[in-house]
């Protein structure tokens, strides 16, 4: 009879690193959660004086945001409800079930939410995390494997495929040795780097090591999002066109270095492959014809569709030394290398080229003989800035015009065009009958107002249309900003309207309501909105705070209103939260939100308040004072 044996399963380094982070996570989440219990069994017995309440609110919201920010949103939901209690007529022994059955119901969703992580620690593309940011770094660590990916922390593998180095001291110092130890090891794999603030010289030492530079309040989703930006972006083929003699042993030393090169011997087979986008960058070697490189990277920056594609120019020394160098550099190549040099050294020049490249900076595309950039590189671009003035509550002006190009015009129009815009906007060419045009930090009524004048100017007004939307009053992405513009387009073209219009835009008689009534109770909302109506006003009411949402923030076709009266007490989404979304999508910037309530608690009208909203009306209501501040909002 055989023994049995026992064996031990043996645990993943990445579900080794996720477990080690989410110990000393829950160790800190259940020290706040054992202070807010001890206080709610405290109210079992006797009730709290007010800064004990205080108290126990305040640690509620801290740990309601902690638990956002790790990604637990049920439970951060279920811990912010806490504060809620204390603004009911409930005595002291009901608050304290109430407070504990909501603590019960928080563990319950974070233990679900856990398996789940764990469950799937070791999925994904491989990160590694190397230094430290205290608690910060945990923080980090569990992110990243909620998002599916695998967490190293510390050593960096073989295989990995992104690295986010965290360091909490300033200066470049103590980094320097990790990055090199990382290019020398690992090549270029993408690297992000979160640490405290640095000064110009070390931001330009480190330019072409690391992909990404974020400050350590960078919030760990936000963090995490880029580097699975950054991650995908490195999956992509690095598609290399080399051309010239000697161009099969570069190609295979590139192609033993992880590029993707492609031997094209004709210029015009060149010419079609970067245009379609085949080839991402471009290696010119030398040619028995001298001038025959210059022409052929002449050509590849004088099409707006190849201008922005890296080159590399590679040559004799002799021959590219002194003018020959200074003509190639003249001529567009970013780089010039001689013959002699390292395909290492190529490769990476290559790689440093197209990480540079991939965060085409804005207007480059009209600073050389103001044409359009490249649809396919505007739609990246756009998409960035879009993306960076979200996360810092900016705005972007987005104008879609239609000027169609007759048969067999040529392009005149729109390099006429192109000159009424700055280097920082966004103009681009998307399809024959249509022009995009992005203005960052610039509002709808500001971009409508350039809009105008660069019609004017170029006497287009008889020949063109154009919408303008603003991000992210009016979507929350490029398509949504273009079909909203395209639709008033046509509403506009069928209503003879004017040449130029905001998105929003109705006929004459199709205007919005002064007020949009948010309210969950049909019956109170109905005498309201009569009152509100005999006093002249026109009112609409949405009694689902979702719909509200949609309606205020774009993504229903109702014209907007001029004023907002919300009860704060809805079913679901409370007005609190409403008023966040709101102030994230930009619509208290133009759309005045008065509130209402009989029951929120001082901390609730101080934090609508706090938000943007524009002022408070308690319940029960006394009209003339509600229309009186109704016609402040209006008339601000």
């Amino acid at each position: 009879m055989s023994e049995m044996q026992t064996t031990t399963p043996t645990v993943s380094p990445a579900r080794a690193t996720v477990d080690g982070a989410w110990g000393r996570l829950h160790t800190r989440l259940e020290r706040g959660l054992g202070h807010v219990e001890l206080l709610a069994f405290q109210l079992l017995s006797r009730p709290l004086d007010d800064a004990e309440i205080a108290q126990l609110v305040g640690l509620a919201e801290e740990l309601g945001g902690q638990l956002g920010s790790l990604g637990f949103d049920p439970a951060a939901s279920l811990m912010r409800r806490i504060g809620g209690i204390f603004d009911g007529d409930l005595d002291h022994v009901a608050r304290g079930v109430s407070v504990a059955s909501l603590l019960e119901d928080v563990r319950r969703a974070v233990r679900l939410a856990v398996d789940d992580v764990l469950a799937h620690a070791g999925d994904g593309p491989l990160v590694a995390i190397v230094g430290d940011l205290g608690g910060r770094t945990d923080e980090l660590v569990w992110v990243a494997a909620s998002r599916r990916l695998a967490v190293r922390r510390g050593d960096v593998p073989d295989d990995v495929e992104a690295v986010l180095v965290v360091q909490e001291q300033a200066g470049l110092g103590p980094l320097r040795p990790v990055l090199r130890s990382i290019a020398e090891q690992h090549g270029r794999v993408p690297i992000l780097l979160v640490g405290a603030p640095f000064d110009l010289e070390d931001r330009l030492r480190i330019v072409d090591s690391v992909d990404l530079l974020l400050s350590p309040e960078t919030p760990p989703a936000d963090v995490i999002g880029e580097l699975r930006r950054v991650i995908t972006a490195a999956a992509a083929p690095d598609t290399v066109a080399v051309w010239g003699d000697q161009a099969i042993p570069v190609a295979e030393a590139l192609a033993d270095r992880r590029l993707n090169p492609t031997i094209l011997h004709d210029a015009g087979d060149l010419l079609e492959a970067v245009t379609v986008g085949q080839c991402r960058s471009v290696v010119i070697l030398d040619d028995d014809d001298d001038a025959l490189p210059y022409r052929l990277i002449g050509m590849l920056r004088s099409d707006p569709t190849t201008r922005n594609v890296p080159i590399v120019r590679v040559g004799d020394p002799d021959r590219l030394g002194g003018a020959p160098m200074s003509a190639a550099l003249r001529a567009g190549v970013d780089a010039v290398v001689g013959v002699d040099t390292s395909h290492d050294e190529l490769s990476m020049v290559l790689r440093t080229l197209l990480g540079r490249h991939a965060d085409t900076r804005i207007g480059a595309a009209s600073e050389v003989d103001h044409a359009p950039m490249a649809w396919t590189t505007a739609r990246v671009v756009i998409e960035r800035m879009l993306m960076a003035a979200f996360r810092r509550h900016g705005l972007v002006g987005v104008a879609l015009i239609r000027a169609p190009l007759p048969e067999g015009m040529s392009t005149s129009i729109d390099r006429s065009l192109a000159l009424d815009f700055r280097t920082g906007d966004v103009f681009s060419r998307m399809d024959q009958h249509h022009l995009v045009v992005a203005l960052n930090g610039t509002g709808q009524a500001t971009t409508l107002r350039r809009i105008e004048s660069a019609l004017e100017n170029r006497n287009l007004g008889d020949h063109a249309r154009a919408a303008v939307a603003e991000f992210p009053l009016h979507g929350r992405s490029l398509d949504e900003l273009l079909r909203r513009g395209a639709a008033v387009l046509e509403d506009a073209e069928a209503s003879d309207g004017p040449r130029a219009v905001p998105v929003g835009w109705r006929p004459d008689g199709e205007a919005g309501p002064d007020v949009l009534l948010v309210d969950p109770d049909r019956t109170l909302g109905s005498i309201l909105r009569a009152t509100l109506e005999r006093r002249g006003l026109t009112v609409d009411q949405e009694v689902e705070a979702v719909d509200a949402l949609d309606r205020l923030t774009g993504f229903r076709p109702d014209p907007p209103p001029s004023a907002v009266l919300l009860e704060l007490d809805q079913l679901g989404l409370d007005g609190v939260q409403v008023l966040r979304q709101l102030r994230e999508a930009g619509v208290l910037a133009r759309i005045p939100v008065v509130v209402m309530s009989s029951r929120a608690s001082d901390t609730d009208v101080r934090l609508a308040l706090e938000l943007g909203a524009e002022d408070f009306v308690p319940k029960p209501l006394n009209s003339a004072l509600l229309l009186h501040r109704l016609h402040r909002a209006l008339h601000r």
